[in-house]
């Protein structure tokens, strides 16, 4: 394979230098603006939050927050040009190995019903949707979102 034809795919902490990105990568990845908070919380949960570049260029990012035996997956997004060549799954087999060694039962998720990419993504991924909340989602119509839950052990 010649060398312009290489994927390298590495995740990385975040830090104080990066979060910028993050915080742009959310901007143009998800309908909905998240505060100041989440931004200040991503900095301290350690291997909950994730940047991914894809030979060097920042192109994707995780984020989860424990609760209980249980994660809660926040945020998971690839900028479009980077999909289908496996860095979100890269992110999210890091949360699950993680999630594993945490002795974490489960992972769940809202997904806006209207994004049915991503819901085909996390049912190929062994994701169920356990319920349907109308009006979850305030700024996007409709404001219906699934959830979305699978064991933990369910590699």
């Amino acid at each position: 394979m010649q060398n312009s034809l290489k994927r390298r795919i590495d995740l990385a902490d975040l830090t104080a230098n990066n979060i910028g990105v993050f915080r742009t990568l959310h901007q143009v990845l998800f309908p909905i603006t998240y505060n100041e908070k989440f931004y200040e919380e991503s900095l301290n949960i350690g291997e909950l939050a994730k940047l991914a570049y894809f030979n060097d260029i920042c192109v994707g990012c995780i984020r989860c927050q424990l609760e209980d035996e249980k994660l809660y997956l926040m945020t998971l997004g690839v900028l479009a040009a980077y999909r289908c060549i496996g860095i979100g799954q890269k992110l999210l087999d890091h949360i699950l190995e993680h999630a594993q060694k945490l002795n974490i039962k489960s992972i769940y998720l809202h997904v806006w019903t209207e994004n049915k990419d991503a819901i085909e993504w996390y049912t190929k991924r062994k994701f169920h949707i356990l319920e349907t909340l109308p009006n979850y989602y305030t700024k996007i119509q409709p404001g219906t979102a699934h959830v979305l839950s699978r064991n933990i052990i369910d590699k």
